[in-house]
């Protein structure tokens, strides 16, 4: 599978006790551009359409949902992270269908809120809720 190339940083913070009763897996990472390829009239997304630069459409963005689930699913020994902030994303429900469709096996949730940038890309945490 061809993979996108990607700058994002991964931390891993591990809080354990001797016993390593309790431990998270935290990263974060700039998913540059999670567009869907809807036209949104009040946001500065043209170049994420199908008509866009960029001809963006469903199968686009199924393949870099898929990509960046690759990614995850390397991350804590294959699990997928604890905790994880996604940066550069335009609407939650992207990340909804993320974690619905590629992480079932998790109780992960989506929070953040819709932010007045201009070109409508927002910040979020996928958790999960375990």
């Amino acid at each position: 599978m061809k993979i996108f190339v990607l700058v994002f940083i991964s931390i891993t913070v591990v809080f354990a006790q001797k016993e390593m009763e309790h431990s998270f897996y935290i990263a974060c990472w700039n998913v540059e551009n999670l567009f869907d390829n809807v036209d949104n009239p009040d946001k500065e997304d043209d170049d994420f359409t199908e008509a866009g630069i960029k001809e963006w459409n469903d199968e686009r963005v199924n393949e870099k949902l898929e990509n960046i689930a690759h990614v995850m699913r390397l991350m804590n020994n294959g699990k997928g992270p604890d905790i994880i902030g996604m940066i550069e994303v335009e609407h939650k429900y992207l990340l909804d269908s993320l974690c619905n469709t590629f992480f079932p096996q998790r109780d992960y949730d989506v929070v953040g809120y819709e932010s007045p940038d201009i070109r409508g890309i927002d910040n979020y945490f996928i958790y999960d809720n375990k």
